[in-house]
């Protein structure tokens, strides 16, 4: 239960079992007034005309016979300041070691050294290189030429390595009728590098014969392209004049370097 004192308007917790059952005279601890309230808290008659609270005058002496009861005022709670957040350290990056200084003269020398390892490595990639296209630089560069005779390697230039397919007449040579014979024929067909190696191509030399095995007709053409890569191929197409003798057989080698 609480009670607040008509003079000075401080107000008291009081438990109930204190004033209960007939009532009790009290006084306030602050300002020293009496007065007596029923079991439920009231003043009897009616709460009277509380007067304005004086506190520049002296405190009243106590009565020579105290009141049953005296109370203390009630503590007032004290507000509490809001928790504030507590602020984030920020992560501390680690200093970097400073670098070491290098010596010039060992900058110059790694410099060397790699050049000359770096030289060393072109001269041997120039040198594989020149040995894996000799017959190409023999082909595409006659001034290799000499070079190649020297350390002997110059090649043959034969069609070994090279293969032919795909080889097609129009019309057939075996459907030829001497008493019909065409003006001309039309031959095609692949050229194949069945070797490890790139290979040149440098002219095709093509042949007809008759049936009994003399030449009628020589001719060169040239494939599409003139050195392959390993498996690679290329195609050939020529049309050759006939005479007045039926042709039998064709055919179509590598011509060899001049």
């Amino acid at each position: 239960m609480i009670l607040s004192c008509p003079n000075c308007a401080a107000r008291f917790r009081v438990p109930d079992r204190a004033l209960r059952p007939a009532g009790r005279l009290v006084r306030c601890s602050r300002c020293l007034e009496t007065w007596r309230v029923d079991a439920d808290g009231q003043e009897p008659g009616g709460p009277r005309q509380r007067p304005e609270p004086r506190f520049d005058e002296p405190p009243r002496a106590a009565p020579d016979s105290p009141p049953l009861f005296e109370f203390a005022e009630e503590p007032r709670p004290e507000p509490q300041p809001e928790p504030q957040p507590e602020p984030t350290p920020e992560p501390v990056k680690p200093a970097k070691p400073p670098r070491p200084k290098r010596d010039p003269a060992a900058i110059r020398r790694l410099i060397l050294r790699w050049l000359g390892w770096g030289g060393a490595g072109i001269a041997v990639a120039a040198t594989a290189a020149a040995l894996y296209f000799h017959e190409v630089m023999v082909a595409e560069v006659p001034a290799s030429r000499p070079v190649y005779s020297l350390l002997q390697l110059m090649p043959t230039m034969s069609s070994e390595g090279l293969a032919l397919e795909n080889l097609v007449t129009e019309p057939e040579l075996a459907k030829l009728d001497q008493a019909a014979l065409p003006p001309s024929i039309r031959i095609s067909g692949e050229v194949r590098n069945a070797s490890w190696v790139p290979r040149t191509i440098a002219t095709l030399e093509g042949r007809l014969y008759d049936r009994r095995r003399l030449e009628l007709n020589r001719w060169y053409l040239g494939p599409e392209r003139s050195w392959l890569w390993p498996g690679e191929a290329t195609r050939f197409r020529s049309e050759v004049a006939l005479e007045a003798v039926r042709p039998v057989e064709l055919s179509i080698r590598l011509a060899p370097l001049e």
